[in-house]
């Protein structure tokens, strides 16, 4: 009698394990991003410098100051306007892009976080930054850029 139910009881769990139904997960797609660390020094007055950067995808572009380091007769911590522009065709003679129009732009001070994003469509596009208005002194500043 034991011989039997060990029998039914193999057959059973063969029989589960010989399941022919198929499950699967649809796959998942992930856009990818370029990131790419823009810097450089910001004067006093206004003065604007860019970096720029190519999109391939369309999709959502981020700036986020990172750091901002003042000379020592500057302010402790400077905020600086950052911003997203169109790449005008002009290259300067000192081999630095102009930024077109920037079309988002805000006042940050350095966090390691995303404090401006934009809408992107294919094409090229610049990260500003200039002083607004409060700078008493240069800063160096490190802006992060991720884009699709």
């Amino acid at each position: 009698m034991k011989a039997v139910r060990f029998i039914a009881c193999l057959a059973a769990l063969v029989a589960a394990g010989c399941n022919n139904s198929t499950s699967t997960t649809a796959p998942t797609t992930t856009a990818s991003t370029s990131t790419a660390l823009y810097t450089d020094t910001l004067q006093i007055g206004g003065t604007m410098t860019s970096s720029s950067f190519t999109v391939g995808t369309a999709g959502t572009a981020t700036l986020g100051l990172v750091s901002v380091t003042a000379t020592p007769t500057g302010p402790a911590l400077p905020a600086v306007q950052i911003g997203i522009g169109l790449t005008s065709a002009v290259t300067n003679t000192d081999g630095t892009i102009t930024c077109g129009a920037v079309t988002n732009s805000t006042t940050a001070t350095a966090a390691f976080v995303a404090q401006l994003s934009a809408t992107v469509a294919v094409g090229p596009y610049c990260a500003t930054a200039f002083d607004p208005g409060t700078l008493t002194a240069p800063v160096t500043f490190v802006i992060r850029i991720v884009h699709p």
